[in-house]
Order: C-alpha cells, then sequence, then structure tokens
C-alpha cells in the first residue's frame, strides 16, 4: 500500500477541485497583474475559494485512506469522522447504551476510540476506564432496584389473585389506577357494586382484566431485568480497550506518535 503522503498528493492532483483551483488562480493571477476589475477581484477573495475549495477532496482522501488501513475490521462496528485535517473513530452509537443512575440524571459513556491528527502527526487515544467502572457501580445499584421493583410487581400480582372476587380490594385497585377521578360518580358506582349482582359480575371482569395487564407488567419487568443483568460496563471497556490495540496495529503505517488522554468525567 502506498503511504499517505504519496496517496493525498497523488489524488489531490488529479481531483476536478485542484484543476478548477489551478483555473481560479489564474483568473486571480491575471486580474491582479492587469488590473483588471476590483469588483471581480472582491468577488473571488470574498468566497475564500482559493483557500477552501480543496477541504472536500482532502477530507475524502483522508476518509478513505483511513477506513483501507482499518481494512479487514467490520467498519459497522464504528462511527469514523473525517475533517481536512483529522479523523475520529468511535464505537457506533448503540454499542454504548446510555441510563439513568439517578431520577432526570443519565449517564452517555465515551465511545471515543483514537484521534488522528494529521498536522501534528499524532494519534490520540482516548482513556475512559474510570467512567467505565463507576457506571458499572452504579449500574449494579441500578439492577438491584429493578429486581425489587420487580419482586414488588410478583408480590402485587400473588394479592390480587388472592383477592380477586373482593369487592373491596378491586374497588381499591380501580380507584387507584384512576388518575382523574369524578369522586360523586365513584361512590354511586362504589354503592351499586354491593346492591347489584349485574355491577358485581362486571367488577368480577375489570379484576380479571386488571390481573392481565399486572402480569403483564410482570413479564415485561422481567425481561428489563434480564436484559440489564446482560449488560456489563466493564465488559464494554474491555472490548473498547481491544478495539483500541486492533486499530493502533493497523494505523501503524502512518508512523505518527500515540498519546494517551483521558477522557472528561461524566459523574461528579
Amino acid at each position: 500500500m502506498k503511504d499517505f503522503n504519496s496517496t493525498l498528493f497523488s489524488e489531490l492532483n488529479s481531483s476536478n477541485e485542484f484543476q478548477n483551483l489551478i483555473v481560479d488562480f489564474y483568473r486571480l493571477k491575471n486580474n491582479i497583474e492587469n488590473v483588471c476589475d476590483i469588483n471581480k477581484l472582491f468577488k473571488m477573495l470574498g468566497r475564500n475559494k482559493i483557500s477552501f475549495s480543496l477541504r472536500k477532496p482532502v477530507e475524502q482522501i483522508i476518509d478513505n485512506y483511513v477506513k483501507s488501513l482499518l481494512g479487514d475490521m467490520d467498519l459497522e462496528n464504528f462511527s469514523i469522522s473525517s475533517s481536512h485535517s483529522s479523523c475520529s473513530i468511535s464505537m457506533a452509537f448503540d454499542k454504548v447504551p446510555s441510563f439513568e443512575y439517578k431520577p432526570n440524571h443519565w449517564a452517555s459513556l465515551s465511545s471515543g476510540l483514537v484521534y488522528i491528527d494529521f498536522k501534528k502527526r499524532q494519534i490520540v487515544v482516548y482513556d475512559s476506564e474510570h467512567d467505565y467502572k463507576k457506571a458499572d457501580e452504579l449500574f449494579q445499584k441500578k439492577i438491584q432496584k429493578e429486581k425489587e421493583k420487580l419482586q414488588d410487581l410478583k408480590n402485587h400480582l400473588t394479592l390480587m389473585k388472592q383477592k380477586r372476587k373482593s369487592r373491596a380490594f378491586i374497588l381499591k385497585e380501580i380507584r387507584e389506577s384512576i388518575f382523574f377521578l369524578n369522586v360523586p360518580k365513584y361512590i354511586l358506582f362504589y354503592i351499586s357494586c354491593y346492591l347489584s349482582p349485574a355491577r358485581y359480575k362486571i367488577l368480577l371482569d375489570t379484576a380479571e382484566k386488571m390481573i392481565k395487564k399486572q402480569e403483564v407488567r410482570v413479564q415485561y419487568q422481567k425481561k428489563r431485568v434480564q436484559e440489564f443483568e446482560n449488560r456489563s460496563y466493564i465488559n464494554l471497556h474491555k472490548e473498547l480497550c481491544d478495539l483500541q490495540k486492533q486499530i493502533l496495529e493497523r494505523l501503524k503505517p502512518l508512523g505518527f506518535e500515540i498519546v494517551t488522554e483521558s477522557v472528561e468525567p461524566i459523574f461528579s
């Protein structure tokens, strides 16, 4: 494989943008040397065309070159963002799930792997070990709370089944499940359930529906707990470090200096 410098200058030399830049340069040169048109001069300078028109092709060359170095790695696992002088490689966004570690506070951990600075000829490797350890500690506490919630749901389901024919219990469940309640109508309904057999049958049917809904809640919470138990931020960090090693191995042809930089902590 050709080295990056050779690839960059060779592809730039043959790019349409470079050829157009030469044309624009000579137009500008002719305009200045022959004192032709001051308005045209200001227009050309105002667009900054000479300095910026090559940014896009350079960005594309960098992007293609880095991807060619990564070669046999599955690029679907990465998010690669290139500019005219750098390239940032991160784990794909969905690989590092966020979580609520306290009410209304969500943890979104760094997924950054490396940052390639072509100006400085430097590769920055991101160190996020501290955040991942802290995240795992907080997540274990969250799992415990989710397990307690599951147990509460199971206990209440058992109670609902035991008291599925109790007027007082069913009415209490209905009362607690309705956020906006017309109190006078509820009182009339409450009394009628004790006086009317037909109303009591409706009440029993309602109880069965509520039990089924509670069973759905229990199953959902079971899946939630299982999903959380299968997630480990320690293992995610190990995967991240392994990817960093693989990437650095493939970036060796660049011959850049490698430095480690700690990410800004997200947990205060």
